[in-house]
């Protein structure tokens, strides 16, 4: 560790400690005497040696004193008005170089500045030593600044979060590495150095956050690129990561001169460990589940997270378990007493061994038929149950990947916002009950993902369930295998695979039919391959009946003896040795055949995984946004420690076309009737804002709610579709600035490049976000009128509120809990007057009727989910208040 003696300024004598450099600051006196002072180090001299003098003081300059030791002159040009001359000696193994710095004019000088800078290639001891400390008075030295760790541990848990401690810089106090003056009587005082740390790892294995940016603070915490706290990687098997910091005395000497790189660095040597994982799939069973082959395609997806579980996880931990929850209800409506359990809400795949459940039986009879009501809570509180009476291992960590096609709309708990007559537990209620407390408490690892399939859920209730990036939304049938496979690789530790119909990325595209698609491993330990076969084949000759995987050799496809898993609705193809295939480096191509024959097949047939050694993560800025603001996206690439540049990094947008609430203010009572009387008879038909989105679609005729990619012709703020390496970091950036309408935003990003051993690797990376109206205090519109009632005292006055942000986008009906009204002065609501209940508008207005005396001058203040608008003058004859708007009379 480097360090300093004496600890005092002013010394006649310093000895640098373990310091690959140092520089020292002193004050001269000259009259007729020179002045002198000696830097000693080892003898031979370390590789990389360099010493030179600084004046500071006007006009400056400075001399190379190794140089001028071996020349033997004396140097009286370099510092204007003062001769230079230095000697070497050596013995004893030590070498000493002095230097005489003299003023041939005597006229006498005081406190001249002077600046001794001495570095070598490694650390070594070195000697620093004045001729007379009263007129060589040392006013500042400092040397290498101290790089270690403090108190790391030799275990790290995979999945957690990791906050590191530096030492401090300066070292401790009796062996510092800074020794300055601070007491201006006694010469200049000059400030302390301010250090930089920058914390980094070495390691075959990618940590998202490593490097970190280089900053003052002897603390830092894994990040993202945007400051959220991001966990260590999940690994498969113990893995030794070295930690590192590099720190820094920038301006002392020069912008990096002092640093702790090297043996000053400091390293510490720690392991990444495995933790039991208990993983719970919850899927919706209910009747809607039945259309579209939204069942076979939610079984299917289940069970290629079963099939890559239990690849991935294969002998990591004993205690590793997987199933899998269903739910519907037969009571189609919300109660009281429960919750609902079997046979409506069931594991039809009981919790077990990530092994024992990829060789049991999930055929379509396992999982039942769709049917019934969606009690979205239920089944989210049944599945949290059995995770719970399953125990709790040491560290372990729980993932719930929760599935629904619908809004809530029967069951015991209610996860949404807004009561119901049936009264049932709200989930803050029910994640009180015994029988998940445990795990919904705040000392326990549970990440819940959700998806969300097609437009009739609440995505607003799901992504508020989940935490960031843990949400998504699916909003045609072929899109929800491939958010299921998303959700495995954010909950596991696997790169999503990009897949294509070249050999070769960006080679032309093959005529059809298309039969081969092909992706890359890169350094893969193990990987796996989903195919999935054809849902209702048109003819007995296209029925999917075997796959085969072939790797490219350099010259030909050689096709690979592995022998593929057959599911119901696809094929599974597992490498749990992918280092015998070229050290996991290869191209692969997958064909799908009946018989000999080779069929056609989509990108969207094959999902792959690898694990990591090259990783690419997606972050956004904010969780979640509001029409209006920027989405700013980085994409962090790392190949182990060392970050990837010169990757091609490519965005698209699958964006809502229309907003949800301009469509649902423009209902009119005809479309919602038709609504009605079409799904009234119907097992689980949709309520409140769900009904009210089945009633724009079949209006329009539409499948779903109308998507779009935004602006084609690019993206983003630069006008391309592409996320830039600006800083060469590998954190590629760039910032979507067209935010114009509420709904969720899908984003998908290609990444393709080549590792620093030349290998290339092609990604696909997934996120769903979702953006609200911003309400607008400027576009909203406010409207008064004075109603004629039968008391002569008495005024009432109407106010109508339609909220909208500044793109003309409604807020739309169903947010009468988030508009909050607020009566200043005297006034009464006439609807509280009258005991009635509040009324509530399906066009997207919301009123208040306000009843006062005469004369008397009352005011109404609005917030709509949390901006308040202006205030509203309610006497006949007054301004509007904080802005003017029409009044009629009724």
């Amino acid at each position: 560790m480097p360090a300093i003696s004496p600890n005092t300024p002013a010394a006649s004598s310093y000895t640098v400690s373990n310091s690959r450099a140092f520089v020292t600051n002193s004050q001269l006196d000259f009259n007729n005497v020179p002045r002198t002072f000696t830097v000693s180090y080892p003898d031979p001299a370390p590789a990389g040696l360099a010493v030179t003098l600084v004046r500071v003081t006007a006009p400056g300059g400075s001399v190379d004193l190794d140089a001028l030791a071996t020349a033997g002159t004396v140097d009286s040009a370099s510092i204007a008005g003062r001769d230079v001359s230095a000697t070497r000696s050596s013995g004893g193994g030590v070498t000493q170089l002095t230097c005489n710095i003299q003023d041939p004019s005597e006229s006498g000088v005081l406190d001249e500045h002077y600046e001794v800078r001495a570095a070598a290639t490694a650390a070594v001891t070195w000697g620093y030593a004045v001729d007379n400390a009263f007129n060589s008075n040392v006013i500042r030295l400092v040397c290498d600044p101290v790089a270690a760790y403090n108190g790391l541990p030799p275990k790290l848990l995979e999945k957690q979060l990791l906050t590191v401690t530096a030492q401090g810089a300066a070292g401790p106090a009796l062996t510092p590495t800074v020794v300055r003056n601070t007491n201006p009587a006694n010469g200049l005082v000059l400030p302390a150095p301010v250090p930089t740390y920058q914390f980094g790892h070495q390691g075959t294995i990618a940590i998202q956050g490593l490097p970190s940016p280089v900053g003052t603070s002897q603390t830092y915490q894994l990040t993202d690129a945007f400051l959220n706290p991001v966990p260590l990687p999940g690994v498969y098997a113990p893995t030794p990561v070295t930690f590192t910091v590099d720190v820094v005395y920038p301006g002392i000497g020069g912008p990096a001169f002092l640093t702790g790189h090297g043996t000053g660095t400091g390293t510490g040597t720690t392991s990444i460990t495995p933790r039991p994982q208990r993983v719970q799939l919850i899927l919706d069973r209910s009747g809607s589940m039945g259309a579209e082959h939204r069942w076979d395609n939610a079984k299917t997806a289940a069970r290629i997270f079963v099939n890559f579980f239990g690849e991935f996880r294969d002998g990591v931990d004993a205690d590793d378990r997987i199933g899998v929850t269903v739910f519907e209800d037969n009571n189609c409506s919300f109660r009281n007493s429960g919750p609902a359990g079997p046979p409506f809400i069931t594991d039809v795949v009981p919790l077990g061994t990530p092994a024992a459940v990829a060789a049991a039986d999930l055929s379509g009879p396992v999982f039942g038929s769709p049917g019934g009501c969606t009690p979205i809570g239920d089944g989210l509180f049944f599945g949290l149950k059995k995770l719970e009476a399953a125990g709790f291992p040491t560290d372990v960590r729980y993932t719930v990947v929760l599935l629904t096609d619908g809004d809530e709309n029967a069951g015991t708990i209610k996860i949404g916002p807004g009561a119901d007559p049936g009264n049932p537990k709200t989930w803050a209620q029910a994640k009180l009950d015994p029988d998940i407390d445990q795990i919904t408490g705040p000392t326990t690892d549970l990440n819940l993902f959700t998806i969300g399939l097609g437009s009739a859920p609440n995505f607003t209730v799901l992504n508020n369930l989940a935490a960031a990036g843990h949400f998504a939304a699916a909003f045609t049938v072929g899109t929800l295998i491939d958010q299921f496979a998303t959700m495995f690789a954010l909950s596991q530790e696997a790169n999503k695979l990009l897949t294509r119909f070249t050999r070769v990325v960006g080679d032309p595209m093959p005529p059809a039919p298309l039969t081969e698609v092909f992706f890359d491993t890169s350094n893969a330990q193990k990987f796996g391959v989903a195919i999935l076969k054809t849902l209702d084949p048109p003819t007995p000759a296209d029925v999917i009946d075997t796959v085969e995987i072939a790797r490219w050799d350099g010259t030909t496809f050689v096709v690979e003896k592995i022998v593929p898993a057959d599911f119901e609705g696809h094929f599974y193809l597992g490498v749990p040795d992918a280092s015998a295939f070229n050290d996991g480096t290869a191209t692969w191509r997958v064909r799908r055949f009946h018989g000999a024959a080779v069929k056609p097949i989509a990108l969207e047939d094959v999902f792959a995984f690898e694990d990591l050694h090259v990783k690419s993560s997606l972050a956004l800025d904010h969780k979640d946004y509001l029409t209006g603001d920027e989405m700013q996206l980085a994409v962090e690439i790392r190949k182990d420690f060392a970050p990837v540049r010169g990757a091609t990094v490519r965005a698209v947008l699958d964006a809502p076309a229309e907003g949800i609430g301009s469509l649902l203010a423009g209902l009119d009572p005809d479309d919602v009737a038709r609504q009605q009387r079409r799904k009234g008879d119907g097992k689980d038909r949709p309520r409140g804002r769900g009904a009210l989105i089945d009633a724009i679609l079949e209006k329009y005729g539409w499948d779903g709610l109308p998507r779009c990619n935004p602006d084609p012709g690019g993206l983003f703020v630069d006008g391309t579709d592409l996320l830039h390496d600006v800083d060469g970091d590998g954190i590629y950036t760039n910032t979507f600035a067209k935010v114009h309408v509420e709904g969720v935003y899908n984003w998908t990003l290609f990444v393709n490049g080549v590792d620093d051993d030349g290998n290339p690797f092609s990604h696909r990376l997934d996120r769903s976000t979702l953006a609200a109206i911003s309400v607008s205090r400027k576009a909203t519109t406010i409207r008064r009128e004075t109603l004629k009632i039968a008391e002569p005292s008495l005024t009432a006055v109407k106010v109508t509120i339609t909220p909208q942000d500044d793109f003309q986008e409604l807020l739309g009906p169903g947010f009468d809990d988030t508009v909050i009204w607020a009566i200043s002065g005297e006034g009464v609501f006439a609807h509280v007057r009258d005991r009635q209940p509040p009324p509530v508008n399906a066009d997207g207005r919301y009123t208040r009727t306000v009843v006062f005396k005469r004369g008397t001058k009352p005011t109404l203040r609005v917030s709509v989910n949390g901006v308040i608008l202006p205030k509203i003058s309610l006497a006949p004859g007054q301004p509007a208040g904080d802005r003017r708007e029409p009044r009629t009379s009724a």
